[in-house]
């Protein structure tokens, strides 16, 4: 009942190891994939809403009523805050917006990372967006340097940077998912290795009792018990004559008077 006891808790035992680091792994590839995956999205919208923005406005200069002008300001506009909200949650380095920070710092120093300086061609974009939002109908002239700014933004540096970014999080999230492979593989080797230690000394007195109980005949007779079996052998033929020619030679020399 012991062994058996035993074996049940080893079993036991050994299930509640395995299923903790699966689980273990788990939330940490879950947490590392949400929070990089947000911070991918997060750079990737900065340059889907850049360009939609820029295309907004290179149609201001065709506007000819200030009612149109003043409704595709309203959706620059829209455009421009959105851009703004994903740009600062980029700051924290929470672009999911979400309770979990553990990789905050780590994504915020990828986005702040030199020479790519997302932050500041960012920057001078908005500022250059915000310079037309403000610009009335009437001033609005072309060429206009603050449209010219943002389209080559979106033309040369900040996309170029921003892209450089995205791979940044990609190269960084790929190692830190086959870091968790890595110790996931490492940690499931030493509960195998301790598994079969354990299996080891608990049945090692189970081996041992069965080794004991083998059948008696195989261990060698005592000492004792040789001397009759010996007695009961048959005498070599060489022997049985020796003994007669000694008994013989005994009988004849016996004188008749002696006898």
């Amino acid at each position: 009942m012991n062994i058996k006891f035993t074996k049940t808790m080893y079993i036991m035992l050994s299930l509640i190891l395995i299923g903790g680091t699966a689980i273990t792994a788990n939330l940490y590839y879950n947490e590392i994939t949400s929070e990089y995956n947000a911070a991918i999205d997060a750079v990737s919208k900065i340059g889907i809403l850049s360009q939609s923005i820029v295309s907004y406005a290179e149609e201001l200069p065709e506007i000819n009523t200030e009612f149109e002008y003043q409704n595709m300001l309203n959706r620059i506009r829209r455009l421009v805050d959105i851009l703004e909200i994903r740009h600062l949650s980029m700051f924290s380095g929470r672009p999911d917006f979400g309770r979990s920070a553990r990789y905050a710092d780590e994504i915020k120093i990828i986005y702040f990372t030199p020479p790519y300086d997302a932050v500041s061609h960012v920057q001078n974009f908005l500022y250059h967006a915000t310079q037309i939002l403000n610009t009335p109908y009437k001033a609005f002239k072309t060429p206009n340097p603050h449209l010219q700014a943002m389209h080559s933004a979106i033309k040369g540096e900040m996309i170029l940077s921003l892209s450089q970014i995205i791979s940044l999080y990609k190269n960084e999230l790929e190692a830190r998912v086959n870091t968790i492979i890595i110790t996931s593989m490492i940690f499931f080797l030493l509960i195998l290795i301790i598994d079969f230690v354990l299996a080891i000394h608990l049945f090692a007195d189970k081996v041992e009792k069965q080794i004991q109980k083998a059948p008696e005949e195989l261990s060698l007779p005592e000492q004792d018990s040789v001397a009759p079996i010996l007695n009961e052998l048959p005498v070599p033929v060489s022997q049985e004559s020796q003994r007669k020619k000694l008994f013989l030679g005994e009988f004849v020399s016996v004188k008749p008077g002696e006898a």
